[in-house]
């Protein structure tokens, strides 16, 4: 266990040098200490996934303990970086919308009708403030009640129809 050190106020900082990530089969992960210490099941959680994504990976348990942290991703080789991206790009998917069709509300729940990057969609948000966040001036992110997230990366480069839609909401 001490090849994982530093500790930093209960935080545990995972050294590049020390850790190894292998796949188990097709969907597992695994982390393996330098030491021989083997995690089995583990997945990488992001502290800022929108802001900065290659920094401060929590890696976990299926317990959902956090074993440690990567300071910066970009730290481990390639090959680890690879296979860590693709746990997070899972993790955090995010279609961009590219058209709105139409959006409804009925009861506090708007009903989104959408084409996004990845093909059409309808979703479902809860109310307006919360779910529905600016990230600077024009891009916008959206969370559906089924917590899957959304991006309109710049507003003000959809089409007048969707940007009436959107007024809706905003």
């Amino acid at each position: 266990m001490k090849e994982i050190q530093p500790e930093v106020k209960g935080i545990v900082i995972l050294d590049p040098e020390k850790i190894r990530f292998e796949r188990m089969d097709s969907e597992v992960l695994k982390m393996v200490l330098k030491d021989g210490t083997v995690y089995p099941r583990v997945y990488p959680v992001s502290a800022f996934p929108v802001s900065d994504p290659d920094r401060y990976i929590s890696i976990r348990s299926v317990e959902n303990n956090e074993i440690g942290i990567i300071e910066n991703l970009k730290s481990l080789p390639p090959e680890q970086q690879a296979l860590i991206r693709r746990e997070l790009r899972l993790r955090y998917f995010v279609p961009s919308i590219k058209e709105i069709y139409k959006i409804q509300e009925e009861y506090g729940i708007y009903m989104w009708n959408v084409k996004t990057d990845r093909g059409k969609k309808v979703f479902y948000v809860k109310g307006r403030n919360e779910n529905i966040i600016f990230h600077g001036r024009t891009r916008l992110l959206i969370t559906d009640i089924e917590e899957c997230r959304y991006e309109i990366t710049d507003y003000t480069k959809l089409s007048w129809r969707s940007q009436r839609e959107l007024d809706k909401v905003l």
